[in-house]
């Protein structure tokens, strides 16, 4: 079997947003194609041949998408741009299936582009067919609009087709959401054409989308339908080639029938004809109606014949193609049927006004304005006619009667009475009688009514509200004081407003009532008196009656509320008020004491009508009169001065129990003579503190206690009076006793500057050596007895403290020869505080004795010599001194030893000159016999006073000991004279003097401190010397070697070190997330005199600050942006908001502000801090804008502000409005 391909075209209507004033241009047009036919299968087929022309500029054809590019080449075989602009192409298979080819063809000028497509749509048949034509669109130009959501008519289109019943459809969903197909025409009596509206539906947006693409699909029954049809429809007699109908014919399902008849005689030859069968239609179905629905609108009071206008004109036609009859249309159904009548212009039903249309009353009104009624057409059959069939058809036709503002707004009354009570705000006035009403009888926004309070002059009143104060149609009204505002009866009793009811709709027409309000008087008012405290003086003393304040109140309240009684509080013993007047008096014989009470405080009360009480302060003050001396606090004072000091006050005080701040109680003082006119030296002056009367004596200049009268003891004695200003002047006396303190102020006096004295060396314990002398100014025996002192050279000498006799001390030995002079400083102090000291220079001669024996300059002495060496050589010279002045030396050796026993060889090796001590060779020397001579020798002064003085020294060897301190401060050892007569041992301590040889060394500690930030001692959280750690360390030395100084050698200027107790100390503000750790460097260094010898220690402090709570989280971004689809499903993740925070803990709690997602449609996980869907989102797209928190673990909040943009999607289907609920569709 051969396959037929068939081609339909489907027509593309492309509709671009155009800006306005752009000049309209024609887009480019195919040429008409043949319908092209093919064998199914996979050759490379040339399908189509397709030229396109236009006058705008170069013209492209190219596919259009990848569907139609995956089946053909589109092969570009010519162009023509010598008169217009033209192009051709080729379409090549490249492979088969039923599809849908898109061209794309585009022409370029230097305005804009103008696009069109055309379709072409393969679909498969059976062969056998003939080939009819398929169905054929009209070409219509490019249209422009203007973007915008306007419901217009975009294009009418037209379709026709020579084989059946032509339909035009929207070939896609795009093309079905952007616009309704709606059929307004159909004819089928010449051959079959439909034409349709474009009617935009969606909106136009240039920026989204500039060019619309409308796919329409045109269909006629023969070629979508006709197949089936052909099946058993009729049979042929094989023999008589007599035709038969073997099925029920439909003229509206297939028309005309074709076949191709063969014929065959007997002897195998073939013929063949084409037969075409015509069905005739008969009347069998009913009319059916085009461009529904039927809604139309109209204004109410149009005059009867007014024609209405539907968007799509009323038309039914004849079901029955093929037998056409006129239509005729009538109402049959509806309550305003009478209102309207309908008549057939021959094509359409023309819809006019019948009778007085008003919308505010009767049908009209009792239907809200919506006149529904059904519409029949009717088939006009004649009367001949056989069998006839359904010949009518019904459908609903909508009218709305638009109102007009025909009516004015009404109240049923011109004025209104309404109480108030005054001080209230935020109630609704009392209205006396029938409740205000406000009525407007038109419709719609017609009858919406504003309401407003105003004053005569027509400007609004404020505070007076109507409620409600919009009103649709009809309605009543309170009206309502604001919560802020109130009537004053006082002020105002009785006011006028106007209630002014306007409609919103322009031109506005109004309306208004009275409304007078009466203010009712509440007891909002206290009795008020001129002044809420009164001041009144009588003087004291006085028994007879006495006026103390005549004084009322007044009260703004009216009747009962307005009147007034008196009463007091307090001082009822004393005082009396009138009740009615409020006069009050002082009772008769009572006297009052100014310096026992000098005020007597009242209350006096006024109470009104209603119960309402007013208090006022009334203060009784009585007048003082001078009757009270000047008291002194005490009647004698005594004070202490050193002399030579100055300034020097002491203060005294007198009271007068006289009125205070007047001259009856103020005191002046004065100095009156005094023993020895001690006066003159004095001053006194009056002041004033605290309300308090003074005297301040003053000295003038100081006082020297050596010129004071001696018989005084020291002592200076003032007389003081004190006497107030009254009149008469009023006095008192006191004494004022001062001691003088005598200071140690003179110095100790020695009758000379410089002593000079003579002694012996020999002198011993006891013996005189001189007297010195001082005296000292000072007044008494503690400041001006004396003690002497030596200060320097005591261990020599000793000095009577008392008379100055200076002796030779104890255990001296004096030799000249160590020292011949000693100076000593002496000096005398006094018994003062502090004591005073003078001093004197004593110089002590030491005059020489011959007793100090003579001394080797060396204990061993050294020598090296050849044994070839030459008598009388020189070896060496063993000198020796004497520090006498006389003295004369004489040398001699008086032992030789050897390493070996026999001495006596070596004897005469050498010799020494008697008077100078050098040392010769004598003899031979012989090396081989000893190595090593050891000589003994002795010195002797000849001219000595005392015993032999010798001194011995031999060639030998000293054993040196090593001595510290630290493990021993003091040596023991005993020394032993011996002048061969006699032999004295001494015990010697000798003291080891320390050197530094010891380094500081700091204590063991932990020396690790943990330290809390914005923890300070002060108010500000601010370390102020604050304690944090005592660094100590010891030295092994002594003395300034074991004195330390502390230092920090890397200072963070916030510690601080004592550089003596080495106690660390912070202060200043420490804060963690800037300086977590502190490494402080700590030396200890000792103070040793030289400070090239000083040592250093070093330590180090780690201080570590703790963190508190003190950063409020943060959010890395101030503000967040996300977009979610309104489709998605509860608890979708969206997005994570999270925080951060300098301080140590990271850990947080999310909420989201309740108020800014009332409609709870999302959640946030309050550890996480993820936001996802917590309800659902369904048409609430557009922005939420949320306030996202976030609180640490100490309380700290923050937050930031998230903006979730719901992303609506396509969910929703067009819902028609304001249709009838059921529709009936004929064929």
């Amino acid at each position: 079997m051969a396959v037929v391909l068939k081609f339909e075209i489907v027509c593309v209507v492309i509709i671009s947003l155009s800006q306005s004033g752009i000049s309209q241009r024609f887009p480019p047009i195919f040429d008409s194609t043949d319908l092209l036919q093919f064998s199914e299968g996979c050759s490379t087929n040339i399908l189509a041949t397709v030229t396109a022309r236009g006058n705008n500029g170069v013209i492209t054809i190219s596919a259009y998408d990848d569907a139609t590019r995956a089946k053909v080449d589109v092969l570009q075989t010519s162009r023509d741009n010598s008169a217009g602009f033209s192009s051709t192409i080729q379409i090549k298979q490249k492979a088969f299936k039923n599809v849908y080819l898109d061209l794309f063809v585009e022409e370029m000028n230097f305005l804009f582009k103008l696009e069109i497509v055309c379709i072409l749509i393969v679909s498969v048949s059976q062969s056998g067919l003939s080939q009819a034509y398929r169905p054929q669109f009209y070409t219509f130009p490019l249209v422009q609009f203007d973007e915008g959501c306007s419901k217009r008519t975009l294009a009418t289109i037209t379709a026709r087709s020579g084989t059946g019943i032509v339909t035009i459809s929207a070939n896609d969903d795009a093309t079905r959401n952007k616009v309704d197909v709606i059929l307004i025409r159909s004819n089928n009596s010449a051959g079959f054409s439909t034409t349709v509206l474009i009617k935009q539906k969606a909106c136009m947006d240039r920026e989204t989308e500039p060019t619309w693409y409308l796919h329409l699909l045109a269909e006629d029954t023969l070629n979508s339908k006709s197949a089936a049809f052909y099946d058993d429809a009729f049979e042929i007699d094989r023999k008589t080639g007599s035709i038969t109908v073997e099925q029920t014919l439909d003229f509206s399902k297939l028309s005309v029938y074709q076949y191709l008849v063969f014929g065959t005689d007997g002897g195998g030859l073939k013929g063949n004809a084409t037969l075409i069968i015509l069905i005739q239609d008969i009347q069998n179905k009913p009319p059916y109606f085009t461009g529904q629905p039927y809604n139309a609108d109209i204004p109410e009071e149009s005059p009867v014949g007014t024609t209405i206008n539907f968007p799509y004109p009323i038309r039914a036609i004849d079901g029955d193609t093929g037998v056409q009859h006129a239509i005729e249309y009538n109402f049959t159904e509806g309550e305003c049927k009478d209102l309207f009548e309908i008549k057939s212009n021959g094509i359409f039903g023309i819809v006019t006004v019948k009778k007085r249309i008003d919308r505010d009353d009767g049908v009209i009104h009792k239907f809200l304005g919506v006149c529904t009624m059904t519409l029949m057409a009717l088939e006009n059959i004649s009367i001949g006619e056989t069998n006839p069939g359904p010949s009518t058809s019904t459908t609903p036709v909508v009218i709305y009667i638009i109102d007009i503002d025909d009516n004015l707004p009404k109240f049923p009354l011109s004025m209104y009475n309404a109480t108030v009570f005054e001080n209230l705000g935020g109630i609704p006035l009392t209205i006396e009688g029938e409740r205000i009403k406000v009525m407007d009888v038109d419709q719609g926004g017609h009858s919406l009514l504003h309401l407003e309070v105003q004053y005569a002059n027509g400007t609004k009143v404020q505070g007076i509200n109507p409620v409600p104060d919009m009103i649709q149609g009809s309605g009543n009204i309170m009206l309502y004081l604001q919560d802020d505002f109130s009537f004053d009866f006082e002020n105002v009793q009785e006011i006028s407003y106007a209630l002014v009811a306007s409609e919103v709709r322009e031109p506005a027409n109004t309306a208004q009532c009275t409304v007078n309000l009466k203010i009712i008087d509440r007891n909002d008012n206290l009795p008020q008196f001129t002044s809420s405290l009164f001041v009144a003086y009588i003087p004291e003393n006085n028994t007879n009656v006495q006026q103390v304040l005549s004084e009322h109140a007044t009260d703004k309240d009216s009747g009962l509320f307005g009147e007034i009684t008196y009463s007091l509080r307090g001082g009822g013993d004393i005082f009396y008020v009138d009740n009615v007047t409020g006069s009050i008096t002082k009772r008769e014989n009572i006297s009052l004491d100014y310096e026992k009470r000098d005020e007597y405080v009242l209350t006096l009360v006024a109470k009104d009508g209603g119960g309402r009480l007013q208090l006022a302060e009334v203060i009784v003050r009585l007048d003082d009169i001078n009757d009270n001396h000047p008291v002194f606090s005490q009647s004698s004072y005594t004070d202490f001065v050193e002399e030579n000091v100055k300034p020097f006050a002491i203060t005294i005080s007198a009271f007068d129990r006289d009125k205070t701040n007047t001259t009856n109680s103020r005191v002046e003082y004065y100095l009156i003579d005094s023993p020895f006119h001690m006066q003159n030296k004095f001053t006194i002056s009056t002041i004033t503190r605290s309300g308090e009367f003074l005297g301040s004596i003053a000295l003038i200049g100081s006082l020297d206690y050596e010129q004071l009268n001696e018989t005084t003891g020291g002592k200076v004695i003032l007389y003081v009076l004190a006497k107030d200003l009254g009149s008469p002047s009023l006095g008192s006396t006191c004494t004022v006793t001062i001691n003088v303190q005598d200071l140690n102020d003179n110095t100790p006096e020695f009758d000379s500057t410089e002593y000079k004295i003579r002694i012996f060396e020999n002198a011993t314990l006891g013996d005189y050596v001189g007297n010195v002398t001082a005296t000292d100014a000072d007044g008494t025996a503690a400041n001006k007895d004396l003690s002497y002192y030596i200060i320097t050279g005591s261990g020599l000498f000793r000095i009577n403290g008392w008379s100055g006799v200076m002796t030779v001390n104890l255990n001296v030995d004096f030799d000249r020869e160590t020292t011949a002079i000693h100076n000593l400083t002496i000096v005398a102090v006094d018994r003062g505080t502090p004591p005073k000291t003078g001093h004197t220079n004593v110089t002590v001669f030491i005059d020489d004795v011959n007793d100090t024996p003579p001394k080797f300059d060396k204990d061993i002495f050294l020598a090296s010599v050849l044994e070839n060496t030459t008598v009388r050589s020189l070896v060496t010279i063993c000198s020796a001194t004497d520090q006498d002045l006389n003295s004369y030396l004489f040398y001699k050796i008086i032992d030789l030893q050897t390493s070996r026993y026999d001495n006596d060889t070596v004897m005469n090796w050498f010799r020494i000159n008697h008077a100078t001590g050098e040392v010769t060779i004598n003899s031979s020397l012989d090396r081989e016999f000893t190595d090593t001579v050891t000589l003994t020798l002795t010195v002797e002064d000849i001219n000595a006073a005392t015993a032999s003085q010798t001194a011995t020294s031999q060639i030998t060897r000293n054993l040196l000991i090593d001595v510290d301190r630290e493990s021993q401060t003091i040596i023991d050892i005993e020394v032993e004279a011996n002048d061969t007569v006699f032999t004295s041992t001494t015990q010697v301590k000798i003291t080891v003097l320390d050197i530094n040889d010891n380094s500081p060394v700091f204590f063991p500690n932990t020396n690790t401190i943990y330290l809390q930030e914005n923890n300070g001692t002060d108010e500000d959280n601010i370390y102020n010397s604050s304690f944090i750690i005592w660094l100590n360390a010891s030295d092994a030395d002594e003395g300034p070697n074991a004195e330390m100084t502390y230092t920090i050698i890397n200072n963070f200027h916030k510690f601080q070190i004592d550089s003596f107790t080495g106690i660390v100390t912070a202060t200043g503000h420490f804060d963690r997330e800037n300086e977590a750790t502190y490494i402080l460097k700590v030396t200890v260094c000792d103070n040793a005199l030289d400070p090239f010898d000083r040592k250093t220690s070093t330590a180090s402090i780690t201080v570590h600050i703790t963190d508190v709570n003190d950063n409020v989280p943060y959010f890395p971004q101030t503000y967040y942006n996300v977009t979610v689809r309104e489709d998605r499903n509860l608890k979708y993740p969206i997005m994570y908001v999270t925080a951060a925070d300098r301080d140590i803990s990271q850990s947080f709690r999310y909420s989201i502000e309740p108020d800014s997602d009332t409609e709870r449609l999302f959640e946030i996980n309050e550890h996480s801090g993820l936001i996802s869907v917590n309800a659902s989102l369904h048409n609430n797209y557009g922005e939420k804008h949320l306030i996202v928190w976030v609180e640490d673990i100490g309380g700290l909040k923050n937050s930031t502000r998230v903006t979730i943009t719901v992303e609506d999607i396509n969910g929703n289907a067009p819902v028609f409005l304001g249709l009838t609920a059921f529709y009936k569709i004929y064929e």
